[in-house]
């Protein structure tokens, strides 16, 4: 393993990286760098999230990173005084690399949000059995939102990284059907299930329409959140002081009991009540809205308040973009099809998920079932992204496929519905007060785009 350490208010911080790969990649002079920048943006984040919420209660911290660029896991899973982050992507790859000071960034995080404050069903922890709580949408979800943003402030992302990441959760939750089935209490409590779900051996179902991830919809409800505290105090209070507020109460302030954490932990009423404290009341009802409602949320009404503004990709943004497998931007099926690396060794296009109320399933058509011939032409894995190319909106298409034995024909007729994904960007008139209010929100480190 290679060890590096840093001190930041008296705590000494270590990273042990352990390396599962040929030696010549290990003593890699450009492996060398990428290790050393890591460090130097790990300090960063640690002395930005430490300076905004606080000395954490312990003398020394550890952040394990294993990494295997030939293994099949990447995941970070946080502890009382340490971190270990699995990572399966080459250091020298520059998307792959952010992902891990994501997770780096996320993980330290929990040291505050679910390792010490958490959820009342969450510590003591019972780990002989499932344990349910409604709270997943904050223990992780505005983690999630802490995690983009402290990089930001700490000056290890500029604004556009930050706007992009933030983006990015948006379009998770915008191309999720799930999103009118279930809230983000609901989401959370349903974790359980979600995750039996997804055993290959579980029976089909149809979680995949009806289920919301609450990391990216908690995320969202965070961001959006903090942007109305702001408004609605004129930049005085934001979640900041929300989150300094619960931890103060619902931990620092608590006795240490039978159990090695202080207090019992907070509720789901602890929090909106943390929120009409610090902003008052028509922030604690806007929160109680985003987690108990199934609504689109307006998001460019609350970016007004920062100079931002919510638009779709460009064209050719969008086809750079758009995840292999899925459809082109506007010609919608709701289908999704298997990725390209399955269907390059398929004869079939096999069908991984409907969405609910698209044409392909007003058109009978299901999850499992494998396309065979579009329009009485043959297709297979390999061309069907070149089939779809040549086709319109408007335009009925018979898709042949087989459903276990049977081989069917269904007519569908797809729909001019734009899939591009959202963005946000700089509002061009953003006026001196938005700009100002845009700094503020992203924190002192470096300045913001004008």
């Amino acid at each position: 393993p290679i060890a590096r350490r840093f001190v930041h208010d008296r705590i000494t911080y270590h990273i042990i990286f352990d390396i599962a790969a040929i030696d010549s990649w290990k003593k890699s002079k450009a492996v060398r760098d990428r290790l050393d920048r890591f460090v130097g943006e790990t300090e960063k984040t640690v002395r930005t999230q430490t300076d905004t919420f606080g000395r954490p209660e312990f003398n020394e911290y550890y952040f394990f990173v294993n990494v295997d660029p030939y293994g099949g896991t990447f995941d970070g899973m946080e502890h009382l005084s340490s971190t270990r982050l699995v990572y399966d992507g080459s250091l020298l790859k520059d998307d792959a690399y952010a992902d891990l000071v994501g997770v780096m960034s996320h993980e330290f995080f929990h040291i505050w949000n679910v390792k010490r404050l958490r959820p009342a069903e969450l510590g003591p922890f019972d780990y002989s059995r499932e344990l349910y709580t409604t709270l997943l949408w904050f223990a992780e979800g505005f983690t999630q939102y802490y995690g983009h943003l402290m990089l930001r402030r700490a000056g290890v992302w500029d604004d556009k990284t930050l706007y992009s990441q933030l983006a990015d959760e948006i379009n998770a939750v915008d191309q999720s059907p799930g999103r009118f089935h279930r809230n983000l209490r609901e989401s959370s409590y349903d974790t359980w299930q979600q995750i039996s779900a997804r055993n290959p051996s579980a029976p089909a179902n149809n979680l995949k329409n009806t289920y919301v991830n609450y990391y990216p919809k908690g995320a969202v409800a965070a961001f959006v959140l903090d942007l109305e505290i702001r408004r609605l105090t004129n930049d005085r209070r934001s979640l900041d002081d929300v989150m300094r507020e619960l931890y103060k109460t619902h931990y620092q302030d608590q006795e240490v009991g039978a159990y090695y954490l202080r207090g019992t932990g907070y509720s789901q009423s602890d929090v909106y009540a943390a929120v009409d404290n610090v902003a008052g009341r028509a922030a604690s009802i806007f929160l109680v809205r985003l987690v108990e409602e199934r609504n689109e949320i307006d998001y460019a009404r609350y970016l007004r308040h920062v100079g931002l503004m919510i638009t779709r990709e460009p064209k050719s943004g969008a086809a750079k973009k758009s995840k292999t497998g899925k459809e082109a931007p506007r010609l919608f099926l709701g289908l999704v099809v298997a990725d390209s690396k399955t269907r390059a060794r398929s004869e079939f296009v096999p069908i991984t998920n409907v969405l609910a109320d698209s044409p392909a399933e007003r058109a009978g058509l299901s999850s499992g079932d494998l396309i065979i011939a579009v329009d009485g032409e043959r297709t297979d894995g390999r061309h069907w992204e070149a089939v779809m190319e040549l086709k319109r909106p408007g335009e009925r298409l018979e898709i042949t496929f087989f459903r276990g034995a049977r081989m069917l024909t269904r007519t569908v007729t797809p729909e001019d519905v734009d899939r591009r994904p959202l963005r946000i960007d700089v509002a061009p008139n953003a006026t001196v007060k938005q700009r100002h209010s845009r700094e503020r929100w992203l924190g002192p480190r470096i300045k913001a785009d004008k």
